[in-house]
C-alpha cells in the first residue's frame, strides 16, 4: 500500500474545505433547530377515531396550514410502530422533535417548585396541621450532588433555623417555605401538603420541553391558498365495552338493545367521528412505540421490537379480554370464548366496524349511548348439553381430577371447531338451562359482552351474548332450570363371547356407518395396537315438574358410530352430527367424536328416557 503525502498547501486547504463543510453542517443544523424553536404553532384536529375494545384506537387528526413555512404540533402520545403515516396534497417533510414551549399552568402534570414558584405567595396547610399559613418559595443553592443548601448561612434570612418536614433524605426534591411569622420550613415532599392555593406571583405560563412534530411546508398546489396535513396513526388510551338489554315483551317477542361504554383516556377531543370496532385485529407490534415518538430511544425501540417477536399467541388476547367481560355467569366457570359461534364467523376479513357518529370527550370521560334497538320473535327452551364421557380412545374421563387433557376438557365443556355446529347447541351447559332463542335483529354482528334479561320489568338474569352475524341464531341462558330434573347414564353391553379370538383387519370396515356386529365384544388388532369392539347403551332422562309444556333441546357427545337402530322415545328422529375424524395410524386408531341433537316436547308431569346405543373401540 503506497503512502499518501499532502504538501502544506494542499493540507491547508483540505482542512479549510473540511472547515468549510462542518460549518456548513452546523449552520443548517443550527438553522433547522432555530426554524423549529420559530416554528409557527399549530393545532391539530382529531376527525375520526376507531375504538377496539382492546384499548387500541385508529385516529385520523387534520393539521391546516395557510402556506410555504415551518409549523409545529404537539405530537400523538405513543404512536404505535408501523401505523404512522402523514399524508397531504402538499409537499410536506416531518420530523419530531422535542422542542421548548410554553405551557398553561393549568396543564402542566408536575411543578418544580424552586424554580416555577420562586418567590410565590401561597396558602398551604402544612402536614400535621389543620389551618392554612400563607408561605413564600425561598431560592436555595444547590450543591455538588444537586441536594439543596440548608446552611443556616445562606437558606435562612430569618432569627431561626429551619424547621424540617420529612425525610431529609429527599433533600435535592425538598422546598424552603418562609412563612409570615418569620420561621422557615425545609418540606422534603412537596406532594405531602393537604392543600394548596396560588395567592400571587406564580406564571400564568411555564416553560416545558414537549413532543412536537415540525412539518416543514416546502410547496402547496394553489400559491396563496392553505393546505391540509393528515397524521394516521394507531395508538392506545380509549376503548368501549358493550352490553345489552334483552326484554321479553310476551310469549313469542322479545326486544333487545345494545349500548356501549366509550372509555376515553387518551386526550381530548372535540366533533369526532366515532366507529366501534369488534373481531380479532392483527397487531403484532401493538406493544411498540414508533420511532417517530421523540421520547423513545433507540434501546428502548429495539428491546421492544424484539420483544414483539415470536408473540403471535398474544397478538389478540387484549381483544379477548374485552370480549370476555361478564364471563359465564353460573356456567360452572367455563367461558365460552372459543365456541364454534365465535371461531368460525365465515369467509372474508371479521372485522367490522359501526359507525356511531360524531362525539366530544375530555380526557377521563365515561359516555354511555345506544347503538341499536329491534323487537324480534324468539322461543322459550330449556337447553340441556351432556358432554362425551370417553376420550378418543374410548377410555372414560375423570371429570374430578385436578387435571385434564386438553381434549377432555374441550370435551366436558364443549369447546369444538366445527363449523357445522349451530350455537344453540355449540354452547355447553351441564345441567338444563332456560334460554331465550332468537336470530341477530340488527344490521350488524352482535358482539361479546353482558346481556341482561328482563320480563315485565322483573329481572330475570345477566349472562353473556356473543359473536353473531346479522339474521344468525343465538341463545341467552337465563336461568337453570330446576324444575326440570335430569339424569344422564350409559353402561356397556355384556356380551358371552367377550373373550373371542383376536383378528386382524383394515381399520376402516369398523369405521364405516354399517358395523361389523360380528366383532362386538371382540378384541381387534388394527395397526399394531389391540381395541376392544364395545357397545354402550345410553339413556337420557328428563321429569318436566312445571305446570305447563316445555319444549327442551338436549345434545349428547359420544367418541363412536351410532347404531341407529338403537333410537328409542323420540319425538322425531335426532340429527347426529360428526365434530371430530377418526385419527391416528393409517387414519384409525382413535374414535370420531358425534353429537346426537334432539328436540322434545315435555308435557306438565311427564318423564321422558331417551335411549341411544354407539359402537367404540376402547384401547387395550
Amino acid at each position: 500500500m503506497k503512502a499518501k503525502f499532502f504538501n502544506s498547501k494542499s493540507l491547508k486547504a483540505s482542512l479549510f474545505t473540511a472547515f468549510l463543510a462542518f460549518m456548513t453542517s452546523f449552520a443548517a443544523v443550527n438553522g433547522y433547530a432555530q426554524d423549529a424553536v420559530n416554528a409557527a404553532p399549530i393545532s391539530g384536529q382529531v376527525k375520526s377515531v376507531g375504538v377496539f375494545k382492546n384499548g387500541i384506537a385508529v385516529v385520523r387528526e387534520r393539521f391546516d396550514v395557510p402556506g410555504v413555512g415551518v409549523y409545529s404540533a404537539d405530537a400523538p402520545l405513543q404512536p404505535i410502530h408501523g401505523a404512522f403515516f402523514v399524508q397531504s396534497d402538499a409537499l410536506v417533510s416531518t420530523t419530531a422533535s422535542n422542542i421548548e414551549t410554553e405551557v398553561d399552568l393549568s396543564e402542566v402534570d408536575s411543578i418544580d417548585w424552586t424554580k416555577d414558584f420562586q418567590n410565590c405567595a401561597l396558602s398551604v396547610v402544612l402536614p400535621g396541621e389543620d389551618k392554612a399559613r400563607v408561605v413564600r418559595v425561598i431560592p436555595t443553592g444547590q450543591g455538588d450532588d444537586g441536594a439543596s443548601d440548608l446552611s443556616y448561612s445562606y437558606a435562612n434570612p430569618y432569627s431561626s433555623a429551619p424547621r424540617i418536614i420529612g425525610n431529609y433524605t429527599n433533600a435535592s426534591k425538598g422546598v424552603m417555605l418562609g412563612c409570615e411569622d418569620g420561621s422557615v420550613v425545609w418540606l422534603a415532599n412537596p406532594s405531602a401538603l393537604q392543600s394548596v392555593v396560588i395567592l400571587e406571583g406564580a406564571p400564568s405560563k411555564l416553560a416545558r420541553v414537549k413532543p412536537k412534530l415540525v412539518f416543514e411546508v416546502q410547496s402547496i398546489p394553489e400559491e396563496g391558498k392553505s393546505a391540509s396535513i393528515w397524521v394516521s396513526y394507531l395508538t392506545r388510551g380509549i376503548s368501549w365495552a358493550p352490553q345489552y338489554r334483552v326484554d321479553v315483551l310476551n310469549d313469542t317477542a322479545l326486544k333487545i338493545e345494545q349500548t356501549a361504554i366509550l372509555i376515553n383516556e387518551w386526550r381530548d377531543f372535540s366533533d369526532a367521528s366515532v366507529c366501534l370496532y369488534s373481531g380479532y385485529p392483527q397487531i403484532p407490534l401493538q406493544n411498540v412505540i414508533s420511532p417517530m415518538s421523540p421520547n423513545v430511544s433507540l434501546q428502548e425501540f429495539f428491546a421492544r421490537l424484539d420483544g414483539s417477536a415470536g408473540g403471535r399467541d398474544r397478538v389478540y388476547m387484549s381483544q379477548m379480554t374485552m370480549n370476555s367481560i361478564g364471563g359465564s355467569m353460573g356456567f360452572d366457570g367455563y367461558d365460552m370464548l372459543a365456541t364454534a359461534s365465535e371461531s368460525s364467523i365465515g369467509e372474508g376479513v371479521d372485522i367490522f366496524a359501526q359507525d356511531v357518529g360524531k362525539k366530544s370527550m375530555r380526557k377521563g370521560d365515561r359516555t354511555l349511548f345506544t347503538v341499536g334497538q329491534a323487537e324480534v320473535p324468539y322461543q322459550k327452551t330449556v337447553s340441556w348439553n351432556i358432554a362425551d364421557a370417553r376420550d378418543s380412545n374410548g377410555r372414560p374421563y375423570d371429570v374430578n381430577a385436578r387435571s385434564i387433557s386438553d381434549e377432555a376438557r374441550n370435551s366436558h365443556y364443549g369447546q369444538t371447531t366445527s363449523g357445522e355446529a349451530s350455537l344453540e347447541y355449540s354452547n355447553r351447559f351441564r345441567e338444563p338451562w332456560d334460554v331465550l332463542n332468537f336470530n341477530n335483529p340488527f344490521a350488524f354482528p352482535i358482539t361479546t359482552g353482558p346481556a341482561v334479561a328482563y320480563e315485565g320489568g322483573r329481572f330475570l338474569g345477566q349472562n353473556s351474548l356473543y359473536w353473531t352475524n346479522p339474521k344468525e341464531k343465538t341463545i341467552l341462558p337465563v336461568t337453570k332450570a330446576l324444575s326440570v330434573r335430569v339424569r344422564s347414564v350409559e353402561k356397556e353391553r355384556v356380551f358371552e363371547d367377550q373373550q373371542g379370538l383376536q383378528v386382524h383387519e383394515p381399520g376402516k370396515a369398523f369405521l364405516a356407518p354399517e358395523l361389523k356386529r360380528d366383532y362386538w365384544g371382540k378384541t381387534v388388532v388394527i395397526a399394531g395396537s389391540a381395541y376392544r369392539v364395545a357397545v354402550f347403551d345410553a339413556e337420557i332422562s328428563m321429569t318436566n315438574q312445571r305446570s305447563e309444556e316445555t319444549r327442551a333441546l338436549v345434545s349428547r357427545q359420544f367418541s363412536g358410530v351410532l347404531v341407529k337402530e338403537s333410537l328409542q322415545n323420540f319425538d322425531s328422529e335426532p340429527e347426529v352430527v360428526r365434530l371430530s375424524e377418526a385419527a391416528g395410524a393409517q387414519g384409525v386408531g382413535k374414535n370420531p367424536q358425534h353429537e346426537l341433537r334432539a328436540e322434545v316436547t315435555l308435557k306438565p308431569g311427564e318423564t321422558r328416557t331417551l335411549k341411544f346405543s354407539y359402537q367404540t373401540f376402547i384401547l387395550m
